[in-house]
C-alpha cells in the first residue's frame, strides 16, 4: 500500500520561497495542448554563490516562449485495462534506446492483484512512433513507477508485490539481455529504487521488524550486492526511534548516485524534524551524515523517480529545480515567480528539462561554465502526470486516468 500522506514544501534560498502541494490533483484536458501562453519567459540561474569548484552567483536571461504545437496521442492498453484512476495514469516517462519506458498501476488499490495473470507489465513505446510493445508481462508488482539505467541496461523497482511474487523479489530488469526478476534481497516488503556505485547494486525499501502483537513496525533498508544481484546483504537500516510512532511507513523511497557515493534519506514518522541524509562511500566502505544547513534535499518524495543524478549532482522538482552537490544545495526558479516546477526528466539528448504545473511550459536546463539557465522548449497540458524528451518530442502523460501519452515537437 502507498503512504496516503500530503506533503507541504517549503523551500527556501535568498529570495526563492516555494511552497506547494504534493498531492496537487491532476485533471483538465488530455488531448490538446494550452494556448501558448505569448510574450516571453526569463530564466533564472543557481541562488548559491560562488564554491570551489561550484556554480556562481545568479543570473538571468530573457528566452521567447515558443508556440504550443499540435499533440498527437496514444492510448496504452496494458494501462488503459485498470479500473482505477491511479492505475491507468502513466505516472513515470523513461527515455532508452529510442523507446520510451512508461509506468503505471496503483499499489494503494493493488491492481496488480486483481485480474489473473497478476503483476503489472514492463512496457515501453517507439519513441519516433508511439507504438507501445510488452517486454515483461506481468511483472509481480502492483504498480511500475520508477526506472533506472546503468551502463546500458534498465531496471525497475518491485514496490509492492502482487499476488504470485516471490517472497524475495526486488527489480525486474533487462541486464542478461532478457527481461526477467530478480528474487535476491531477501524480505524486503518495498523495494522503492535501485542504485549502482562502485560496481556494486544497490536496492531501497523497507522490511517488517519485530513489534508488539496487533501494531506493525518497519525498518527504511537498503540492501547491496557485488555480484550483480545473486546475493545481497542488508547495507542500512533505520526506523523511528520512538517506538509508539511507528507505523510501518518507515522505509527509503529514493536513492541517488554522485561518483562512488550513494545518497538517502528515510521517510520516518520524526515530523517536523527532518530524518538525516546518509551517505556511503563505497571507496572506504563508510556510511556517515550530511550535514545540512539551509535547504534540505529530497525530503516528502515517495516516488524514487522525482530524483535524478546529473552532472554529478542530485535533482528534484520542489517548485523550483533544486539540486544537491554532496555538500551543498541551490536552486534553479523562473524569474518573476509565479511557476511551480514539479517533475522533472533526463532526455535522450543527456540535458535535464523540468514541467511547470501552472502553464505547462517545459523548461531545458542549460549549464556554461559559470551558469545554470533554464530555456523554455515547449508547452504540453500543465496537468500532464509525467514527460520526458525522446526522438525530437517532448512525450507526456496525459491526464490522471487517461492511459494515454502526447508528443509535442520541441521548438
Amino acid at each position: 500500500m502507498r503512504p496516503l500522506r500530503l506533503a507541504v514544501f517549503s523551500v527556501t534560498a535568498s529570495s526563492l520561497m516555494v511552497s506547494a502541494a504534493l498531492g496537487a490533483a491532476l485533471t483538465g484536458p488530455a488531448d490538446a495542448a494550452p494556448p501558448s501562453k505569448g510574450g516571453s519567459d526569463s530564466t533564472t540561474t543557481t541562488t548559491t554563490t560562488k564554491g570551489k569548484g561550484g556554480k556562481p552567483t545568479a543570473t538571468t536571461t530573457a528566452t521567447p516562449t515558443p508556440t504550443a504545437a499540435p499533440q498527437v496521442c496514444h492510448t496504452l492498453a496494458d494501462a488503459a485495462a485498470l479500473t482505477t484512476v491511479r492505475g491507468r495514469t502513466v505516472n513515470t516517462l523513461f527515455p532508452h534506446d529510442g523507446r520510451v519506458f512508461y509506468g503505471y498501476g496503483d499499489y494503494t488499490a493493488n491492481t496488480g492483484s486483481m485480474i489473473d495473470p497478476y503483476g503489472t507489465n514492463v512496457s515501453s513505446f517507439d519513441a519516433a512512433t508511439g507504438v507501445a510493445a510488452v517486454h515483461l508481462p506481468g511483472f509481480k508488482t502492483e504498480e511500475v513507477n520508477t526506472f533506472r539505467s546503468f551502463d546500458g541496461d534498465i531496471y525497475a523497482p518491485n514496490i509492492d508485490p502482487s499476488r504470485g511474487a516471490d517472497g524475495s523479489n526486488s527489480f525486474a530488469s533487462d541486464a542478461g539481455q532478457t527481461w526477467t526478476e530478480n528474487a535476491g534481497a531477501p524480505n524486503p516488503v518495498h523495494v522503492f529504487d535501485v542504485a549502482k556505485a562502485g560496481g556494486e547494486l544497490f536496492v531501497a525499501g523497507a522490511e517488517p521488524i519485530a513489534s508488539p502483537a496487533g501494531t506493525t513496525h518497519g525498518a527504511a533498508t537498503i540492501w547491496r550486492s557485488t555480484d550483480a544481484g545473486a546475493t545481497w546483504t542488508v547495507a542500512q537500516s533505520e526506523t523511528e526511534e520512538d517506538v509508539t510512532k511507528r507505523d510501518g511507513f518507515e522505509r527509503y523511497y529514493w536513492m541517488g548516485v554522485i561518483g562512488d557515493k550513494v545518497y538517502a534519506r528515510a521517510a520516518l514518522n520524526t515530523y517536523p524534524a527532518v530524518p538525516p541524509l546518509r551517505v556511503l562511500d563505497t571507496t572506504t566502505d563508510t556510511w556517515s551524515t550530511v550535514p545540512e544547513s539551509g535547504m534540505t534535499f529530497g525530503t516528502s518524495i515517495y516516488e524514487a523517480s522525482r530524483v535524478v543524478s546529473w552532472q554529478n549532482r542530485l535533482w528534484t522538482a520542489q517548485g523550483a529545480l533544486v539540486w544537491f552537490d554532496g555538500a551543498k544545495t541551490g536552486a534553479i526558479g523562473v524569474a518573476g515567480g509565479g511557476a511551480n516546477l514539479r517533475t522533472l526528466s533526463i532526455g535522450d539528448d543527456g540535458k535535464l528539462y523540468g514541467h511547470d504545473w501552472v502553464n505547462g511550459a517545459v523548461y531545458r536546463v542549460d549549464s556554461t561554465s559559470t551558469a545554470y539557465a533554464l530555456t523554455r522548449v515547449a508547452t504540453i497540458a500543465p496537468d500532464a502526470a509525467s514527460f520526458t524528451v525522446a526522438g525530437g518530442n517532448v512525450w507526456a502523460a496525459a491526464a490522471a486516468g487517461t492511459a494515454q501519452v502526447c508528443s509535442t515537437p520541441l521548438a
